[in-house]
């Protein structure tokens, strides 16, 4: 999926940050099927957005579609951290957690 911004917040309660990843279709028929996140070496977060297309749909239109998909990061390690988010076209966002980010916000 195209992502374009992703934030981590560390929020009081939950298992792990929320990573909330935003993108932009470039179509009516797209929408973010699923995101997959694996733990690498103890360390190092894997996301993986995945993308759909409704081919059924005829009326597709060529139009800007943002989204927002928030997610819980379960089991995060409590050292440094590494959250690499693969993007479509090849590209990605790293994010590199360190423990002053880790200060829970309300």
């Amino acid at each position: 999926a195209p992502v374009t911004d992703a934030v981590v917040e560390f929020k009081s309660g939950l298992s792990g940050p929320e990573l909330t990843l935003r993108g932009v279709f470039t179509n009516s028929c797209m929408t973010l099927d699923r995101v997959e996140t694996h733990l690498k070496d103890g360390n190092s977060f894997e996301v993986l957005p995945f993308a759909k297309m409704e081919a059924s749909n005829p009326n597709c239109k060529n139009v800007a579609m943002p989204y927002t998909k928030v997610v819980v990061l379960a089991s995060f390690p409590k050292e440094r951290t590494l959250i690499h988010i693969r993007a479509l076209g090849g590209q990605s966002i790293n994010k590199v957690i360190t423990s002053v980010d880790r200060i829970p916000r309300m």
